[in-house]
């Protein structure tokens, strides 16, 4: 499942995605009803990213994952239900869709320090 069947040789000289590869098959193994991983694909190329995150997709039958990450193409492709993170606390949370349909709006603060330049801002954007 993790893509390890053609690896050889001493863990020390896997490289950084090799590792994280063999982390998750140790944490596959007891066949867990939960699963955290903090950053699990950050050092993966795209395609191992790729594997990985079909990975997670295939286990989620059987076990709850759990992901911190700040790649949100990943969050998007995988996830039921997201909280997003304030300073450690929850910002807002719910499904992807939910949170879009509630916060995806692009919006900009704008805070006028000097008040004789609202004017000219105000100008600016109309």
């Amino acid at each position: 499942m993790t893509g390890l069947d053609s690896a050889h040789g001493k863990i020390g000289g896997f490289s950084r995605g090799m590792k994280q590869r063999l982390g998750i098959a140790q944490a596959l193994l007891a066949r867990p009803k939960l699963l955290i991983c903090d950053e699990p694909t950050s050092a993966l190329d795209p395609l191992g990213r790729k594997e990985f995150l079909d990975l997670l997709s295939q286990i989620r039958t059987e076990t709850t994952v759990i992901f911190s990450t700040h790649i949100l193409s990943d969050v998007e492709r995988i996830c039921d239900d997201v909280a997003l993170l304030h300073k450690g606390k929850i910002a807002f949370s719910g499904s992807i869709s939910e949170i879009k349909a509630k916060h995806g709006e692009p919006k900009v603060k704008v805070e006028i320090v000097e008040p004789t330049l609202e004017e000219v801002f105000l100008e600016v954007i109309q």
